[in-house]
């Protein structure tokens, strides 16, 4: 998803939004508030990323992993980052020739529709080995490409439990993002899309002591510790 294609989806969404909103405001000094009717949207919209933001933080103030708990997953970073430290072009990478190679032996599905095709490969197959998938080298446009498709089969489904292939597949692409690329705008709110939607997922099993509960948590963690996205 490059930069134009995430301005049209926010302008999708505005236009969504109701053109006038009532607010409360207070009057005069003698009185509380009063109902008035405030133009534009801007109001909602904060309204409601304060709520949001206010959900996740509540959700989440007690979730942490400690350094021990997260040397595996820095470890691996560390030695893919020095491996492959510069991106190479989209038909070279190693993860996207993966998808295609995949996409190409099922059934209908058309390997040129990189949609389903993402979709495919991060809910119905398990990764191979991170060396497979940056034997190329990494691209990190075909990365971003990715990230978005798995945040959007993260986010479609917000109360059903997520396949252990997408968590999986979560991590995997974790270690290959590299800090820079995460600080992106686009990048940056897609990491935010699904570690809100996994906490919520790790809210309802709350009372559970489940495998699937714990890989939530790890990717919840690595997401807020790791790149710093709440």
């Amino acid at each position: 998803m490059d930069v134009e294609s995430y301005l049209a989806q926010v302008r999708l969404e505005e236009a969504a939004l109701e053109k006038k909103i009532f607010c409360m405001q207070p009057s005069n000094k003698n009185e509380d508030t009063t109902s008035v009717e405030c133009d534009g949207k801007t109001f909602k919209q904060f309204a409601r990323l304060q709520k949001i933001d206010e959900e996740c933080r509540q959700l989440d103030k007690d979730l942490y992993l400690t350094p021990e708990e997260l040397t595996y997953f820095k470890t691996l970073k560390r030695h893919i980052a020095k491996m492959y430290h510069s991106s190479v072009a989209p038909e070279e990478s190693g993860l996207l020739i993966y998808a295609k190679s995949l996409a190409s032996q099922v059934p209908n599905l058309d390997a040129s529709d990189e949609e389903n095709m993402w979709k495919h490969l991060f809910t119905n197959t398990s990764p191979p080995s991170i060396f497979t998938l940056c034997e190329n080298g990494i691209s990190f446009q075909t990365l971003q490409e990715a990230i978005h498709a798995i945040a959007n089969c993260i986010c479609e489904n917000p109360n059903l439990p997520l396949p252990g292939e997408i968590i999986k597949w979560s991590f995997t692409l974790l270690v290959m993002l590299d800090e820079l690329h995460a600080m992106s705008e686009t990048v940056s709110y897609e990491l935010q899309r699904i570690r809100r939607t996994m906490l919520r997922k790790f809210t309802a099993l709350q009372d559970t002591d489940s495998t699937e509960k714990a890989e939530l948590q790890l990717i919840i963690c690595i997401i807020a510790q790791e790149f710093n996205q709440r």
